[in-house]
Protein backbone atom coordinates (compact mmCIF):
# COMPACT_ATOMS: atom_id res chain seq x y z
CA UNK A 1 0.00 0.00 0.00
CA UNK A 2 1.17 3.36 -1.20
CA UNK A 3 0.67 6.46 1.17
CA UNK A 4 -0.39 9.67 -1.54
CA UNK A 5 1.03 12.48 -0.04
CA UNK A 6 -1.46 15.45 -0.08
CA UNK A 7 -0.97 18.25 -1.89
CA UNK A 8 -0.27 21.67 -0.22
CA UNK A 9 -2.70 23.95 -1.17
CA UNK A 10 -1.78 26.74 -2.91
CA UNK A 11 -1.80 30.44 -1.99
CA UNK A 12 -4.53 31.11 -4.09
CA UNK A 13 -6.69 28.12 -3.05
CA UNK A 14 -6.01 29.64 0.79
CA UNK A 15 -7.34 33.03 0.33
CA UNK A 16 -10.11 31.56 -1.36
CA UNK A 17 -11.09 29.57 1.60
CA UNK A 18 -10.59 32.33 3.90
CA UNK A 19 -12.88 34.47 1.86
CA UNK A 20 -15.49 31.69 1.64
CA UNK A 21 -15.30 31.29 5.55
CA UNK A 22 -15.30 35.16 6.53
CA UNK A 23 -18.80 35.52 3.88
CA UNK A 24 -20.21 32.42 5.53
CA UNK A 25 -19.30 33.89 8.61
CA UNK A 26 -20.48 38.13 8.01
CA UNK A 27 -24.20 36.17 6.96
CA UNK A 28 -24.05 34.38 10.15
CA UNK A 29 -24.24 37.48 11.58
CA UNK A 30 -26.20 39.39 9.80
CA UNK A 31 -28.87 36.78 10.08
CA UNK A 32 -28.61 37.11 13.74
CA UNK A 33 -28.62 40.73 13.70
CA UNK A 34 -31.72 40.90 11.24
CA UNK A 35 -33.39 38.45 13.53
CA UNK A 36 -32.66 40.70 16.56
CA UNK A 37 -33.74 43.88 14.37
CA UNK A 38 -37.23 42.03 13.86
CA UNK A 39 -37.57 41.13 17.07
CA UNK A 40 -36.93 44.86 18.26
CA UNK A 41 -39.61 46.05 15.79
CA UNK A 42 -41.74 43.07 17.19
CA UNK A 43 -41.90 44.51 20.32
CA UNK A 44 -41.96 47.88 19.94
CA UNK A 45 -45.05 47.37 17.47
CA UNK A 46 -46.90 45.44 20.06
CA UNK A 47 -45.29 45.29 23.47
CA UNK A 48 -46.53 48.17 25.87
CA UNK A 49 -43.73 47.69 28.33
CA UNK A 50 -40.94 45.39 28.41
CA UNK A 51 -40.83 45.94 32.38
CA UNK A 52 -42.70 44.31 34.81
CA UNK A 53 -45.55 46.98 35.65
CA UNK A 54 -48.20 46.58 37.99
CA UNK A 55 -50.87 49.24 36.23
CA UNK A 56 -50.56 48.49 33.00
CA UNK A 57 -52.82 45.62 31.70
CA UNK A 58 -51.38 42.56 31.29
CA UNK A 59 -52.04 39.49 28.75
CA UNK A 60 -52.03 36.28 30.54
CA UNK A 61 -51.77 34.22 27.36
CA UNK A 62 -49.05 36.08 25.74
CA UNK A 63 -47.49 36.77 29.18
CA UNK A 64 -46.53 40.16 28.67
CA UNK A 65 -47.61 44.05 28.78
CA UNK A 66 -49.10 44.07 25.53
CA UNK A 67 -51.04 46.88 23.53
CA UNK A 68 -54.49 46.14 23.65
CA UNK A 69 -58.03 47.00 21.56
CA UNK A 70 -61.10 47.87 23.70
CA UNK A 71 -64.14 46.93 22.33
CA UNK A 72 -67.95 48.14 23.24
CA UNK A 73 -69.72 44.34 22.95
CA UNK A 74 -73.86 43.79 23.99
CA UNK A 75 -74.11 42.13 27.11
CA UNK A 76 -76.43 41.91 30.17
CA UNK A 77 -75.48 44.87 32.64
CA UNK A 78 -76.60 44.54 36.80
CA UNK A 79 -77.08 47.66 38.05
CA UNK A 80 -78.86 49.50 40.95
CA UNK A 81 -81.30 52.00 40.38
CA UNK A 82 -82.40 54.90 42.69
CA UNK A 83 -84.73 52.99 44.63
CA UNK A 84 -82.47 50.63 45.42
CA UNK A 85 -83.55 46.97 43.31
CA UNK A 86 -81.29 45.68 41.02
CA UNK A 87 -82.22 45.87 37.75
CA UNK A 88 -80.67 43.51 34.75
CA UNK A 89 -80.33 45.12 31.03
CA UNK A 90 -78.62 44.62 28.05
CA UNK A 91 -76.62 47.11 27.00
CA UNK A 92 -72.73 47.73 25.74
CA UNK A 93 -70.13 46.48 28.01
CA UNK A 94 -66.63 47.50 27.46
CA UNK A 95 -64.08 44.70 26.40
CA UNK A 96 -60.42 45.25 26.70
CA UNK A 97 -58.30 42.69 24.13
CA UNK A 98 -55.05 41.58 23.18
CA UNK A 99 -53.75 42.75 19.93
CA UNK A 100 -51.55 39.33 19.82
CA UNK A 101 -53.78 36.75 20.48
CA UNK A 102 -57.55 38.72 21.45
CA UNK A 103 -57.48 37.03 25.14
CA UNK A 104 -58.64 39.57 28.21
CA UNK A 105 -55.90 42.09 29.50
CA UNK A 106 -56.40 43.16 33.20
CA UNK A 107 -54.29 45.08 35.36
CA UNK A 108 -52.23 43.12 38.02
CA UNK A 109 -53.39 45.04 40.46
CA UNK A 110 -56.86 45.18 39.93
CA UNK A 111 -56.90 41.46 39.62
CA UNK A 112 -55.20 41.42 42.76
CA UNK A 113 -57.98 43.58 44.34
CA UNK A 114 -60.66 41.82 42.70
CA UNK A 115 -59.65 37.99 42.87
CA UNK A 116 -58.55 38.59 46.51
CA UNK A 117 -62.34 39.95 47.45
CA UNK A 118 -63.97 36.59 45.86
CA UNK A 119 -61.79 34.02 47.35
CA UNK A 120 -61.63 36.27 51.05
CA UNK A 121 -65.60 36.05 50.64
CA UNK A 122 -65.76 32.60 49.62
CA UNK A 123 -63.89 31.27 52.49
CA UNK A 124 -65.35 33.67 55.07
CA UNK A 125 -69.10 33.25 54.40
CA UNK A 126 -68.85 29.49 55.03
CA UNK A 127 -66.85 29.75 58.15
CA UNK A 128 -69.28 32.47 59.57
CA UNK A 129 -72.11 29.98 58.60
CA UNK A 130 -69.86 26.95 60.62
CA UNK A 131 -69.67 29.08 63.50
CA UNK A 132 -73.90 30.31 63.61
CA UNK A 133 -74.30 26.22 63.21
CA UNK A 134 -72.15 25.52 66.22
CA UNK A 135 -73.80 28.57 68.37
CA UNK A 136 -76.97 28.06 68.16
CA UNK A 137 -76.97 24.15 68.36
CA UNK A 138 -74.23 23.90 71.39
CA UNK A 139 -75.43 23.94 74.65
CA UNK A 140 -72.19 23.58 76.11
CA UNK A 141 -70.20 26.91 76.41
CA UNK A 142 -66.46 25.35 76.46
CA UNK A 143 -67.58 22.84 73.20
CA UNK A 144 -68.33 25.96 71.51
CA UNK A 145 -65.60 28.08 72.52
CA UNK A 146 -63.61 25.10 71.34
CA UNK A 147 -64.97 25.19 67.92
CA UNK A 148 -64.64 28.99 67.57
CA UNK A 149 -60.98 29.29 67.97
CA UNK A 150 -60.17 27.47 64.60
CA UNK A 151 -62.96 29.37 62.88
CA UNK A 152 -61.48 32.79 64.43
CA UNK A 153 -58.46 31.86 63.38
CA UNK A 154 -59.15 30.25 60.10
CA UNK A 155 -60.73 33.68 59.18
CA UNK A 156 -57.89 35.76 60.51
CA UNK A 157 -55.29 33.61 58.00
CA UNK A 158 -57.67 34.36 55.05
CA UNK A 159 -58.01 38.10 56.27
CA UNK A 160 -53.91 37.73 56.22
CA UNK A 161 -53.88 36.37 52.50
CA UNK A 162 -56.19 38.78 51.24
CA UNK A 163 -54.36 41.81 52.55
CA UNK A 164 -50.98 40.33 51.27
CA UNK A 165 -52.74 39.07 47.87
CA UNK A 166 -51.55 35.52 48.56
CA UNK A 167 -55.28 34.53 47.28
CA UNK A 168 -55.19 35.34 43.45
CA UNK A 169 -54.28 32.77 40.94
CA UNK A 170 -53.57 35.59 38.30
CA UNK A 171 -51.78 37.73 40.42
CA UNK A 172 -49.41 35.22 40.82
CA UNK A 173 -48.40 33.96 37.33
CA UNK A 174 -47.95 37.85 36.23
CA UNK A 175 -45.82 37.77 39.69
CA UNK A 176 -43.55 34.56 38.56
CA UNK A 177 -43.22 36.33 34.96
CA UNK A 178 -41.55 39.51 36.84
CA UNK A 179 -39.64 37.46 38.60
CA UNK A 180 -38.43 35.76 35.73
CA UNK A 181 -38.44 38.83 34.09
CA UNK A 182 -35.98 40.63 36.33
CA UNK A 183 -34.13 38.08 36.31
CA UNK A 184 -33.38 38.18 32.80
CA UNK A 185 -32.10 41.78 33.17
Amino acid sequence: MSKRKRRKPSKAEIRKAWSENRRRDNRRKGAVEAEKRRHDKWEAKYLASVDPDEDIPWCKKCRAHTYYDTEMVWGVINEEDITGEHRERIGKVRKEQCVLCNGKVVAPAQIKSDENIIFFASGVIPLVFLAMFIVGFTDNGIVTIGFLIPVTLSILGLGYCAYRGQLSPSYHSWLQWSKERKETV
